[in-house]
C-alpha cells in the first residue's frame, strides 16, 4: 500500500485593494511500499498560463464588494480553501476562516467562477493541488 506525504508549495500574492495576500498550495505525492520518500519534479498550478499570482489579479478584478458590506463599513479577510483537480477546475471550495457572512458569500463566488487552471504536475502527469487563499475585503 502506498502512502501519501504532502508536498507544500507557497506562493506569495499581493495586490492592492481587494486583494489576496497569500496563497498556500498542497499537492499530493505518493512514497513507495517501503515509506521511502522520492522526490519527484513537481510543477506548481497555473493560473490562465502564467503563474498563480496571476489568481490574485483575476480575484481583484472580479470581486464584488457588497454593498450592504460597504455601508456598514465591514473590512476583514475571509481564509477560503480551494482544489484544482486534474482537468483543472476549481473543487472542493470552503471557506476555513469567515469573517463576515455577505464577505463570506462574495469570496466563495468569486472563487468558484474560475476558469479552468492548468493543472500541477508531478513527472508530467496531472495532479490535485489545494489551496489556502485569502480574501481581504478592504475600503479605500
Amino acid at each position: 500500500m502506498r502512502r501519501i506525504i504532502l508536498a507544500i508549495i507557497l506562493f506569495f500574492v499581493t495586490a492592492s485593494g481587494l486583494r489576496a495576500q497569500e496563497s498556500v498550495g498542497v499537492c499530493v505525492i505518493k512514497t513507495d511500499t517501503t515509506g521511502q520518500k522520492h522526490y519527484r519534479e513537481v510543477e506548481k498550478p497555473k493560473f490562465r498560463g502564467g503563474p498563480a499570482d496571476d489568481f490574485s489579479t483575476w480575484v481583484v478584478k472580479n470581486l464584488i464588494y457588497p454593498e450592504n458590506a460597504k455601508m456598514k463599513g465591514i473590512q476583514g479577510r475571509v481564509l477560503t480553501q480551494f482544489v484544482i483537480d486534474t482537468d483543472g477546475t476549481v473543487t472542493d471550495l470552503k471557506i476555513l476562516r469567515g469573517y463576515d457572512e455577505e464577505l463570506n458569500r462574495e469570496a466563495l463566488r468569486v472563487i468558484s467562477s474560475s476558469p479552468k487552471w492548468e493543472p500541477a504536475t508531478v513527472d508530467g502527469e496531472p495532479m490535485k493541488c489545494s489551496f489556502t487563499f485569502p480574501v481581504v475585503f478592504q475600503l479605500n
